[in-house]
């Protein structure tokens, strides 16, 4: 199965959106990334607005767990940093 990922950075101030990204990797096993975007993290977007965009191939063991945490910063690393993360439940087919 694929999925498509979307999540839209938006600048509560409409102020440059630094850096950003989005990572989906197997929950308790980082080193297990499925997905990791952009290329760059820092992307400097001066209309306070990126999305991300991507499709990935569930190519997984079914019963595992998986996280897709959405990660924002300013200028200098770890400021203003925000983190979201969700996880899910791949079934076996």
């Amino acid at each position: 199965d694929t999925i498509h990922v979307h999540v839209n950075f938006d600048e509560a101030q409409m102020d440059v959106v630094h850096h950003v990204n989005v990572r989906m990797y197997k929950n308790g096993d980082e080193s297990l990334v499925l997905f990791d975007a952009p290329s760059m993290a820092h992307v400097h977007e001066m209309s306070g607005h990126y999305e991300v965009h991507g499709d990935v191939i569930l190519d997984v063991d079914g019963n595992t767990d998986w996280v897709l945490e959405a990660k924002v910063w300013g200028h200098d690393a770890g400021l203003g940093e925000t983190i979201l993360s969700r996880e899910f439940h791949v079934h076996p087919m």
